[in-house]
């Protein structure tokens, strides 16, 4: 009897060091076809369309993306810094190139996995800690001094308006100074090369708005180098560290 319930112990024991470690990989399962897999956002179904894609530079989109390697895989994740739970991670097999799985988060801490159609996957649990930027996803064209290049911009200009207070013209800007103090204790306005900018910041997230000759809104760039607002294609402008306040006067000067 002894022995007998040592035999028991022993494999109770063995059990319970199994399920040390790392958790188990979630059951991954095929879906109807591999662009099912890019269901929470626009992706690339091939590694050679992520290499050279200017939307994941980090002046194209808040969210902060990365490459490494793991085992069979170069894997495209990203990460929400403003909200932790966020994240995806798309595996691309280093032999075919193509796109073969994605993972990514629930609200309750268990994790979605989903295969191509014919692709047997498990999560092979690599570290990122390798992770790194492609060099194709920023321009490195030589820009202007003083200036910077945007490859692509967030959003549109039309998606602006209603989101954040956007005047769409430099007339209309200057009309809601009152409207700015509120927001800022130091708003700014003035001439930056070629345009009228006016920067402002709301809820913690400072913003600049370029105008062109015409008065009309060309861009809103953030400070942490994003252009938020803008044309889809990219944009190159001027950068002013500090302008003129517009608070004092209750006004901006010029036309």
């Amino acid at each position: 009897m002894r022995r007998r319930r040592a035999k028991i112990a022993f494999a109770l024991w063995s059990v319970s060091l199994a399920g040390c470690g790392k958790s188990a990989s979630p059951e991954c399962s095929a879906w109807a076809s591999v662009q099912a897999l890019c269901q929470r956002s626009p992706c690339d179904l091939t590694w050679q369309a992520v290499q050279t894609n200017q939307g994941y530079c980090g002046t194209c989109t808040a969210n902060v993306w990365s490459v490494w390697s793991c085992g069979d895989y170069d894997v495209l994740t990203y990460q929400d810094p403003f909200a932790s739970l966020d994240t995806e991670s798309r595996y691309y097999d280093k032999v075919s190139g193509n796109l073969v799985a994605d993972m990514y988060p629930t609200a309750s801490g268990s994790e979605i996995c989903g295969s191509a159609p014919g692709v047997t996957f498990v999560d092979p649990h690599c570290s990122t800690g390798s992770s790194a930027q492609l060099p194709g996803w920023c321009p490195t064209a030589d820009v202007d001094a003083g200036a910077s290049s945007f490859p692509c911009c967030e959003r549109t200009l039309d998606q602006c308006s209603g989101a954040i207070v956007c005047p769409t013209t430099w007339r209309d800007s200057k009309a809601a100074v009152l409207q700015y103090c509120a927001l800022d204790g130091n708003p700014q306005a003035g001439v930056c090369g070629d345009y009228d900018v006016l920067r402002y910041v709301d809820s913690a997230i400072e913003r600049s708005f370029y105008y062109d000759a015409t008065g009309a809104l060309v861009a809103v760039i953030t400070s942490g180098s994003l252009c938020e607002y803008g044309p889809a294609n990219g944009v190159e402008l001027p950068i002013c560290s500090s302008l003129p306040s517009i608070c004092p006067d209750g006004g901006v000067d010029g036309g």
